[in-house]
């Protein structure tokens, strides 16, 4: 699609998703992803003055909303990954790449001691012969479910932080909360 051609929700959509991808393989499992405001993201004025000098009160209450935001987004999207529902080529591709993922995060903090020193040595080598075992053990237990309460904790502590917003940031954030919201409803 051109950009031109777009709905405005389908280009915040579209910038939300390009920033939110940008995370590294070689991130470890316990880094926190956290979602900033791009610049690409068009803002009104009067809104934008107090953001670019990063020392406003409304720049720090935006920039903590949207933290906790993106942190919905991706943990939604990292259940997708298992899922199959993420849009990539193979379910749970992100544990094929090594990538960070709440899913395997949250899978690794309920391994015992034995199971958690296996997977951490086949995750930390190269070889995916026994990406199918750890996928299926990860999808049979209990780590999707524990993300998404996550998620959602995430994205209720998001809804109550918007109400703390003036009038004059709505306009900015109340679009990308709707498709946020939307997405994490999406992936439970």
């Amino acid at each position: 699609h051109d950009q031109e051609n777009l709905t405005r929700d389908q280009q915040v959509e579209n910038v939300v998703s390009r920033v939110l991808h940008l995370h590294s393989a070689s991130l470890p499992l316990s880094v926190p992803l956290c979602f900033y405001l791009p610049p690409s993201l068009p803002l009104p004025l009067p809104l934008s003055l107090p953001l670019m000098s990063g020392t406003s009160g409304l720049g720090f209450a935006i920039s903590g909303y949207f933290c906790d935001l993106g942190k919905a987004y991706q943990i939604a999207n990292d259940i997708q990954n298992f899922k199959g529902t993420d849009g990539a080529k193979l379910i749970a591709g992100d544990l094929a790449r090594r990538a960070p993922n709440a899913v395997t995060v949250s899978f690794v903090e309920s391994l015992n001691e034995q199971d958690h020193n296996e997977f951490t040595i086949w995750y930390n080598n190269s070889d995916n012969k026994d990406l199918k075992l750890w996928r299926d053990k990860i999808l049979a237990s209990k780590a999707i479910e524990i993300s998404s309460v996550r998620m959602l904790k995430i994205l209720n502590a998001a809804e109550r932080n918007i109400n703390t917003l003036p009038s004059i940031a709505l306009e900015a954030v109340v679009p990308v909360h709707t498709i946020i919201k939307r997405v994490c409803a999406l992936s439970i």
